[in-house]
C-alpha cells in the first residue's frame, strides 16, 4: 500500500477519534501530564528512558522539588542527582542531565530549545526524547514514535515489526500523515492516549484485543 492508503484507513475507521475517546475514559494521571513547563518535561523524559511510568514518580517528584528550574539543575550536586535517580538504574542519566543542564544555562540563556536540532545536541536526549519535549512542552504537532507507539501503529496497519525505528521510513510518514492529516485536535492527548494503551492493552507479549479500540480493523488483530 502507499502512504495515502494508511492514511485513508485511519480516516475511514476514525482513528484519532477513537484514541482521543479511549483516553477520557482510561487515562492514567501522572504530574508530568498537566504541566507545560518545558523544563518539567525535559526531566520527566529523562527519567522516563526505558524505565516503567509508574516507577518515576518518586524521583521525578524529589528532583522537581529539589531543581525547580534549570538554574538549579545547572548547580546541583552530581551525587545527589545520582542518589535520586539510584532506585531507577541507568545512572549515566545523571551525567546526562547535568551536562544538559551546564549547555542550556550557557548556550540557550537558561530556556529549553524549541528546535529538534538543539535539543539532539543535548546529551542523552534522541529523537523521541527531543520530539516529547517539543509535543509536551511546546505544543508543536509532531509525531512521536518510541517501541510501544510504533508497536502499536506497526500492528494496525501490518507494518514490518523488525525494523529499527530510525531506519522505518514508512512507519515515521504514516505518523506524521495521521497527525497532519487530523488536525486541529489535542496532539498532546493523542500520544499520551497511545503510551496509555500500549501499556494497557497493546503491549509486546499480553495483547489485550478484546477491549482494544482499534480491534475492528486492526490487522494484527484480525490475523
Amino acid at each position: 500500500m502507499e502512504i495515502k492508503d494508511y492514511i485513508k484507513i485511519s480516516k475511514d475507521n476514525r482513528f484519532v477519534e477513537r484514541t482521543l475517546d479511549w483516553y477520557d475514559k482510561n487515562k492514567r494521571d501522572f504530574p508530568w501530564r498537566s504541566v507545560k513547563d518545558p523544563y518539567k518535561i525535559m526531566v520527566a523524559e529523562f527519567l522516563l528512558q526505558k524505565t516503567n511510568s509508574t516507577k518515576v514518580l518518586s524521583a521525578y517528584k524529589l528532583l522537581i522539588e529539589k531543581y525547580p528550574n534549570v538554574y538549579h539543575l545547572n548547580e546541583s550536586n552530581i551525587k545527589d542527582l545520582i542518589d535520586i535517580i539510584r532506585p531507577l538504574g541507568l545512572l549515566k542519566r545523571a551525567n546526562m542531565l547535568k551536562k544538559s543542564s551546564m549547555i542550556i544555562v550557557s548556550k540557550h540563556n537558561g530556556t529549553i530549545p524549541d528546535k529538534l536540532e538543539d535539543l539532539l545536541s543535548l546529551p542523552g536526549i534522541g529523537n523521541y526524547s527531543a520530539n516529547a519535549i517539543l509535543c509536551f512542552g511546546y505544543d508543536q504537532n509532531v509525531p512521536l514514535l518510541d517501541v510501544n507507539i510504533a508497536r502499536i501503529i506497526r500492528r494496525i496497519f501490518n507494518l514490518p515489526l523488525k525494523i529499527r525505528i530510525e531506519s522505518d521510513n514508512n512507519l515515521f510518514k504514516i505518523s506524521e500523515e495521521i497527525i497532519n492529516g487530523n488536525l486541529p485536535f489535542n496532539v498532546k492527548k493523542y500520544h499520551y492516549s497511545l503510551i496509555d494503551i500500549s501499556a494497557a492493552l497493546c503491549r509486546p507479549k499480553k495483547v489485550n484485543c478484546i477491549y482494544c479500540p482499534f480491534n475492528n480493523f486492526c490487522l494484527f488483530n484480525k490475523n
